[in-house]
């Protein structure tokens, strides 16, 4: 993606592609390693001890 932050053109939409495909591929990994239970798309731990930066995460 062409971007030019001089004119402020394609800025703001770079940055949230690039942090929704991390997002998406930290999901990834993370349901990788910790398969689903219960019919669950994504479950992250029950103990809040245990929660990971990934589940606090959030793109507006």
């Amino acid at each position: 993606m062409e971007t030019s932050a001089k004119a402020s053109i394609n800025v703001e939409e770079a940055f949230l592609t690039l942090a929704s495909d991390i997002k998406s591929k930290m999901e990834k990994r993370l349901e990788a390693n910790n398969p689903p239970k219960g019919g669950h798309q994504l479950k992250f731990a029950e103990n809040r001890k245990t929660e990971t930066w990934l589940s606090r995460c959030n793109l507006l």
